[in-house]
């Protein structure tokens, strides 16, 4: 498969006349090997899913529905970007997605506003910064870690959290490749189907403190057991062996 890429040059040149409302003819270059025929059909299909049902989301402009949006969306992008590792490794295959297929979604969701109205997105939001820090790299990625195809929901634990959550005690962490792991977790944080109250997803089990004692009890882990190995039933006992001083009642 081959799939589009942009330099991050190219890219804060797009974003950057973008949200000044200016007209510029993209630069981007192909990644991979073969027909470009599939990614063109997957691209239609976000395309269509943008336009018809994340659109929605632009016109809100509440902390809520930004939170909600990243829920949302974790579970739309990583259901349409069914790709090889080759292209969801790749920082320029994301600022394609970021600048060229989602600016709109980018501002909105991570712009500043500016003295003149405007609105500037700091670069590490469109794949121009640290990896798996873009919007749409992030959002991705919070989809794979909470998928759970044997559940008859696979997406459930996807919807459940904060971005706060996501970032801290997912991604930035040891062990974002130990799915297992990461679903005790979750479940643990959040144990059960909620809904965000601002910028709060309830109910939940534990604050910020006691969520960060348990990532450092779980980094401890990490460095001497296979987090990987563990089965469903093997992570949650572990991880509800390590924190029965941290929980406290769903609030």
């Amino acid at each position: 498969m081959i799939v589009p890429g942009m330099t991050s040059t190219e890219a804060e040149r797009c974003m950057l006349a973008h949200q000044r409302s200016e007209v510029v003819e993209p630069e981007t270059h192909e990644i991979g090997f073969g027909a470009r025929s599939e990614w063109d059909g997957i691209r239609s299909a976000l395309v269509t899913w943008l336009e018809q049902e994340a659109v929605d989301f632009l016109n809100r402009d509440d902390v809520q529905a930004r939170y909600e949006f990243d829920a949302f969306a974790a579970e739309g992008l990583h259901r349409i970007l069914q790709l090889p590792g080759f292209a969801i490794a790749d920082a320029d295959f994301w600022r394609y997605v970021n600048v060229l297929l989602m600016p709109n979604w980018v501002i909105w969701r991570h712009g500043r506003e500016q003295p003149d109205g405007s609105r500037r997105v700091a670069k590490a939001n469109y794949a121009c910064g640290a990896r798996r820090e873009d919007m749409a790299g992030r959002l991705w990625f919070r989809g794979e870690i909470g998928h759970a195809p044997d559940r008859s929901d696979a997406y459930e634990l996807v919807r459940r959290g904060g971005t706060d959550f996501w970032t801290s005690g997912m991604t930035r962490v040891l062990y974002p490749s130990a799915r297992a792991v990461a679903h005790a977790v979750i479940e643990l944080r959040f144990p059960e189907p909620g809904a965000f109250n601002g910028s709060e997803f309830q109910p939940q089990t534990m604050g910020g403190d006691a969520a960060r004692e348990l990532y450092k009890r779980l980094r401890h882990y990490d460095a001497i057991l296979n987090l990987e190995s563990l089965s469903e039933a093997q992570a949650r006992d572990l991880v509800r062996s390590i924190s029965k001083d941290l929980v406290e009642t769903p609030t």
